[in-house]
């Protein structure tokens, strides 16, 4: 693992950005300097700013600027990870020590003239690299967390015009955040697994109420705010216009706020000193509120908060935590889901209908809903419809159906098209058909379930039933469902050509859910309620493997290309079926077929080496210890 300068990790990313040095010739080229500036109006503002608090002329590592725009990067580094941010920014004695503080300090000298990004950086190796931003307003006096990345110069641009941010909120910040928050329920309330998002949730719900935040902060005592939490919750649920076997089924899974006796404890906290282990409940509250429920209480992001909380905590389970129920589809396939409906037209805010059979957490409706919200254009009585009317899901599991609940709850109803049961029965399917039929279904269904009446096949058939004629049924499943050629793997395909039509299929990453995920996933998407017919209904089949994330060592899968520009041009790709060598076909299929690009394409061997061939056979074998039904001698 080879160490450098950060400042070296930093200027190589920047020229990866399309950041250059100022001897470019193209004005409308964004410039990197280090340590001085070539305008006037930035050294003007600079000359009193030494981090000594001289008065004397400062600079930061590193300035990037464009010409004839307002906006500003100002980087500082440091070696030591420790080092990034301390826990007091506005401390003169930590801005020469700490990244994040230095960077803050220029900042302040440059955001009566300029909109800043203020990003500190530390660490000596790509792996363990620490990024923090911070947005400084324009002639303005605060600064906003803006995420744990740098950008490329347009992503800037965009974000000040309000068009969306390539990341609109960062996951990974969240990811440590959810751990921290683990370790803390695990020690100080000593709470189940089932209890731990319950509790986040529960928080999540009393944010919500106006009364709740502008005393929770008052209470004294663990009792006081658990009880207020509860009550909170209770009466939140009790009002609600969803029906009462509902309210109870919720209300039930919340009791352990009442019998906890670690949670319920009368010990009187200092309001000065809140830490995990003096106020561990006041410092959770406050946390969640400060870091995660202002972003998604107006809808300023589709990423399902909850379901990334709850699928962090099973990493710490005893088991490998499949047992517990969820497998979070990350939110760039979420969103891209959206994307896709219509033949690649996107969500109509005014006409689509969106269910999920599936529901879990909410991942696929809380993206849903984001994006019909900010199609609808603040049009207010349309922003009330989709959340009233447009998000439709089944889900079986109480403490999902719990999460999920809460989910749409914090964002401001959505709630009452949410059934708890069975999706394949009767008399759920009927409550998400009241009034219209769904007309875009989403779903990721459990994977190799033990009965053969429920496997991956049944839930695509049930949900594109459920749909209305002609509308676009999407699913993520298990690539083995695409190869399978077995007898009743067959028949199943079959019995959902019969209604249905198969329109395309798109390999994803092999690591989508993570490096030590066992299952290799494709796109499927159907029409529904049109038979399909082999001769003349080509299936579009396209590897769509790289989608710009690439899984590092302590950090998970991260973006490393654009994801936006990839996801754009899959989707022109998607839109007219294009054809290209090694990347994407039509075929005629049928369910005597592989459903999937490799079987349709030629591979061109010309450039495989010894190296390929051993890895091919490593991923071989690999693929047969995770899919053993498919290498079955038995018919």
């Amino acid at each position: 693992m080879e160490k450098r300068d950060t400042e070296f990790f930093v200027r190589e990313m920047l020229q990866n950005l399309g950041y250059y040095h100022p001897t470019h010739s193209d004005i409308e080229i964004p410039i990197f300097e280090e340590q001085k500036s070539t305008k006037n109006k930035i050294n003007q503002l600079l000359s009193t700013s030494s981090k000594s608090g001289s008065n004397k002329k400062g600079f930061p590592e590193f300035i990037c600027s464009k010409h004839n725009s307002d906006i500003i990067l100002v980087i500082e580094c440091k070696k030591d990870v420790s080092y990034l941010k301390s826990s007091n920014t506005s401390n003169q004695k930590n801005i020469k020590n700490y990244a994040v503080d230095g960077a803050l300090w220029y900042g302040a000298f440059l955001q009566s003239d300029f909109n800043v990004f203020a990003i500190g950086v530390s660490g000596t190796t790509k792996e363990n690299l620490e990024i923090e931003s911070y947005f400084l307003p324009k002639k303005e006096k605060e600064k906003k967390f803006f995420g744990n990345s740098i950008l490329k110069f347009i992503d800037y641009e965009k974000f000040l015009k309000k068009e969306e941010l390539i990341e609109s909120i960062d996951e990974n910040k969240l990811k440590k955040t959810a751990t921290e928050l683990n370790n803390l329920m695990r020690d100080e309330f000593k709470l189940s697994e089932e209890e731990k998002p319950l509790l986040i949730s529960s928080i999540f719900i009393a944010l919500k109420d106006a009364n709740f935040k502008v005393t929770f902060r008052k209470i004294v005592n663990s009792l006081g705010l658990a009880a207020l939490i509860d009550s909170t919750v209770s009466q939140t649920i009790l009002n609600s216009d969803i029906k009462q076997n509902k309210k109870n089924a919720l209300l039930s899974k919340y009791t352990f706020l009442r019998t906890n006796n670690r949670l319920n404890t009368k010990k009187e906290w200092d309001s000065n000193n809140i830490t995990p282990t003096s106020a561990p409940l006041l410092y959770m509250v406050t946390k969640l509120y400060d870091e995660c429920f202002k972003l998604i209480e107006n809808n300023d992001t589709g990423l399902d908060v909850l379901g990334l909380f709850y699928s962090n905590f099973l990493k710490y389970t005893s088991s490998d935590g499949k047992g517990l129920g969820i497998v979070l589809t990350p939110k760039h396939i979420t969103d891209l889901f959206c994307d896709l409906a219509n033949d690649g037209r996107g969500l109509n805010p005014l006409e689509d209908i969106v269910f999920d059979p599936c529901a879990g957490t909410g991942g696929f409706l809380v993206s849903a809903m984001h994006d019909m919200i900010n199609k609808a254009e603040n049009n207010l009585d349309d922003i009330e419809d989709i959340k009233r009317n447009r998000i439709r899901g089944i889900e079986s599991n109480g403490k999902m159906f719990a999460l999920l609940s809460a989910n749409m709850i914090v964002r401001g109803d959505g709630k009452s098209g949410i059934v708890y049961g069975d999706c394949f029965k009767e008399e759920n399917i009927l409550k998400v058909q009241t009034k219209e039929k769904p007309t875009v279904g989403f779903m990721n269904p459990p994977y190799s379930q033990k009965k053969d009446d429920e496997t991956e096949y049944h839930f695509i058939e049930n949900m594109l039933n459920v749909l209305e004629k002609n509308s676009t049924g999407i699913v993520i499943v298990p690539i083995s469902k695409a190869c399978s050629l077995q007898k009743q793997d067959v028949s199943f395909k079959k019995n959902i050509l019969k209604k249905h039509t198969l329109q395309a299929v798109m390999k994803l990453n092999i690591n989508l859910f993570g490096e030590n995920a066992s299952t290799h996933t494709c796109i499927m998407v159907f029409k529904a309620h049109n038979k399909h017919i082999k001769e003349t209904s080509p299936v579009w089949l396209a590897n769509w493997s790289d989608d710009g994330y690439e899984v590092l060592k302590h950090r998970g899968r991260v973006m490393v290309k654009d994801w936006n520009e990839i996801k754009n041009q899959w989707l022109k790709d998607y839109r007219v079926k294009k054809e290209i060598d090694g990347f994407s076909v039509n075929a005629l299929l049928d369910e005597n077929d592989e459903w999937i690009i490799d079987a349709h394409i030629e591979t061109d061997y010309s450039n495989l080496t010894e190296k390929d061939f051993e890895k091919a056979i490593r991923d071989f074998f690999a693929f047969r210890l995770k899919n053993p039904s498919l290498f079955d001698d038995k018919e």
